[in-house]
């Protein structure tokens, strides 16, 4: 595990031990400095002491030679002060010596050295700038020295007196010891809670959680509030589990209706396709049945005339103008006939490539706009109802390698889906078909007039079973089909722009159609 992994972070240890070890660090850290700020002041105390009574002895020993000069009654005496300052200056080194103290002693006005029994010079001690009647720290020799300054105004002398700080080892090793002490006192504390916690919190916890990890009910018999709590876990697991076993059930019966809605849809799509397809049917069989019914009658008549005409040539009944009449009129008939019986051919001939197409996916080269315009003229039928011109503007030579079948049911159910939402019976109104190549890509743009979609409803348009004419018999598949052919079998995009009472625009991309 690695040491930033959060996961320690939220383990019950690290929660029970880092809060214990930040409040004994601080009391220890409270207690350190407490214990350091009050030895170190009784240290100073007892430092300031003893040097403030050395102080004291040494000014004695300066007064009580003045004093001895003002008995004398000469102590405007030159020669007399001299004498007298030599004599207390003797006993100054007398004092030191048996006191084991350093002393530089010098006159103020004269800057004169008058006893120095250290290495250093007038100028450093000014330097230093001693604060008077105050303990102060200098280095001599390697070695700190507790510095006390005063002055004996009378003479104009300034006493320093210098105390080797290691006379004081035993004051600084007590010191030591109490540092120590406190530290293992706080170190004891510490682990002795820790350890107490350990037993009382993380133990019971640890007997919770690890039954638990093996997904099984914890037991657990001691502390009244983890016996509680152990209690109402394995009450929780149990309605749990009661729970999942319900979920899987649901789950599974989720799973076994989402597929039969699966199947349901893919079977209302076929039905859908097979239903526009019917459509198709319907309109073309009503189409073919006028030229056919008007080859049939042509037809009859031919058959009469030229019954009658027959007669009439047996029994050489038959004259001239008659029979340029029955030319004539033969001529006609099977002009009609032909025109007729034509344009049904066509009429079936497209449907039946429309509709093979519609019904099989064969990928296949092909023009393009002559495929589309067969696709339109098979729509005749349902086109001739309405009102609507459907425009279409494609390059005469744009041959791609795709599926024909799909470019139709795209066209057919866009325009079915135009008649039947984008315009009121009889209206008038355009369709906009427009085809583009860009390398390897087509573009289609096909644009109406009609009501167009509001914006609540134009990000739905694309669901299954979304429809705003169910009374009318819409399933609301007519798109969902047509995104679903484009996207899988064209392996291209469509969307759509729309507002309401501005017509309706959809831009589809296809790739690969070479």
């Amino acid at each position: 595990m690695k040491f930033y992994d959060l996961n320690v972070f939220n383990k019950l240890t690290f929660k029970i031990v880092f809060p214990i070890f930040i409040t004994m660090s601080i009391l220890g850290i409270f207690l350190y400095f407490y214990i350091l700020n009050t030895v170190t002041d009784f240290s100073l105390q007892s430092i300031k002491k003893d040097l403030n009574v050395a102080s004291r002895s040494l000014y004695n020993v300066v007064d009580d030679g003045f004093a001895k000069l003002l008995s004398t009654g000469k102590s405007l005496d030159n020669i007399s002060i001299r004498i007298q300052k030599s004599d207390t200056l003797g006993e100054i080194e007398d004092f030191i010596r048996n006191a084991n103290l350093k002393v530089i002693l010098f006159e103020t006005e004269k800057r004169k050295l008058l006893l120095n029994n250290t290495t250093y010079s007038i100028e450093d001690i000014i330097t230093a700038k001693l604060s008077e009647n105050k303990i102060s720290v200098l280095e001599y020799e390697n070695s700190n020295y507790y510095i006390w300054y005063f002055k004996f105004n009378p003479w104009q002398w300034n006493i320093v007196l210098m105390k080797d700080v290691r006379d004081y080892s035993g004051l600084i090793k007590k010191v030591q010891i109490v540092y120590f002490a406190t530290g293992v006192v706080v170190l004891i504390i510490s682990l002795i809670l820790i350890y107490y916690l350990h037993k009382t919190i993380k133990v019971p916890i640890a007997r919770l959680i690890a039954p638990i990890k093996m997904k099984s009910n914890p037991n657990y018999k001691g502390v009244y509030e983890f016996e509680f709590l152990s209690n109402s876990i394995s009450d929780m697991m149990n309605v749990i589990q009661k729970n999942e076993n319900i979920q899987k059930r649901k789950a599974e019966e989720l799973e076994k209706t989402i597929g039969e809605l699966k199947l349901m849809q893919t079977q209302l799509i076929e039905s859908e396709k097979m239903a526009a397809l019917g459509g198709l049917v319907a309109g073309v069989a009503h189409e073919i049945n006028t030229p056919v019914g008007n080859g049939i009658t042509g037809i009859t008549h031919l058959v009469d005339i030229t019954e009658s005409i027959s007669d009439k040539y047996k029994t050489h009944d038959i004259s001239e103008d008659e029979f340029e009449e029955y030319l004539r009129t033969s001529k006609e008939l099977s002009t009609m006939i032909s025109i007729n019986l034509q344009k049904t051919a066509h009429l079936v001939k497209s449907f039946k490539q429309v509709a093979v197409d519609q019904s099989t996916e064969e990928k296949r080269k092909f023009n393009l706009k002559d495929y589309l315009n067969e696709v339109l003229f098979s729509l005749s039928p349902i086109i001739h109802k309405t009102k609507l011109s459907i425009i279409l503007k494609c390059e005469d030579n744009l041959v791609i390698n795709s599926y024909p079948g799909a470019f139709s049911q795209v066209i057919s159910n866009l325009i079915i889906n135009s008649i039947r939402h984008g315009y009121k019976e009889k209206q008038l109104g355009s369709i906009l078909i427009n085809v583009t190549k860009d390398e390897n890509t087509l573009h289609i743009i096909y644009k109406d007039d009609g009501c167009g979609i509001s914006k609540y409803n134009l990000e739905k348009i694309f669901d299954p079973f979304f429809t705003t004419n169910r009374k009318a018999g819409g399933t609301g598949l007519g798109l969902n089909i047509i995104q679903n052919i484009i996207i899988k079998n064209l392996n291209g995009t469509i969307t759509c722009k729309s507002e309401e009472d501005k017509g309706v625009e959809f831009n589809i991309k296809i790739n690969k159609i070479l």
